[in-house]
């Protein structure tokens, strides 16, 4: 058996080596677009805004169309697509880890049904046209929550929840909600 230090290096490495290449790639995600930046000036524009780098990249002069393509256009789409798959992964692992099963997803307990039920309701009804673009995405999000605190109550056993009824309840209900929604699709076609 391998020794505790010998885990924590290889955990160590494995962490420097991924936070490279994830600066790495955000770097270079940032160069694809209609505006051609080079991978050299896109990675001076962003390393120069970090002090303890300005006297490498600071010096450089950098077209001023294109640090405001990088900062205002391409940067925020790079962090935001970053923070949604690192929270992808990790409901993904609490799934997994709960359910001690390494193909456990949102669709074993019925979220994802109740969130294409919310969705669909929305785009039927129209009930939210006042929310404008945000309609569909905040029915799809509440009728998702709704449906996870339904299959929770439904599978409470005294005061626990155990792994298997949660698993019968989820995809109880969400055999339900596509029936739905098949329904509400057939009344409305």
């Amino acid at each position: 058996m391998e020794s505790s230090i010998s885990v924590r290096k290889r955990w160590k490495y494995l962490i420097t080596v991924s936070v490279l290449f994830l600066l790495v790639e955000s770097i270079y995600t940032t160069t694809i677009g209609p505006a051609s930046i080079s991978f050299q000036e896109a990675a001076g524009i962003i390393l120069s805004k970090f002090s303890f780098l300005e006297s490498f990249f600071g010096d450089h002069e950098y077209a001023q169309v294109h640090e405001t393509i990088i900062w205002t256009i391409r940067m925020p789409r790079v962090v935001l697509a970053a923070l949604v798959g690192g929270a992808l992964a990790v409901v993904g692992v609490t799934f997994q880890g709960f359910f001690r099963n390494s193909m456990a997803d949102p669709y074993v307990i019925g979220i994802s049904s109740g969130a294409a039920l919310g969705a669909t309701i929305g785009i039927l009804t129209g009930v939210g046209n006042f929310l404008g673009m945000f309609q569909i995405p905040l029915f799809a999000f509440g009728s998702a929550l709704l449906t996870t605190w339904i299959v929770y109550t439904l599978s409470k056993v005294g005061t626990k929840v155990l792994s298997h009824t949660l698993l019968l309840a989820g995809i109880a209900l969400s055999a339900f909600m596509s029936a739905v929604m098949s329904f509400m699709m057939v009344l409305n076609a």
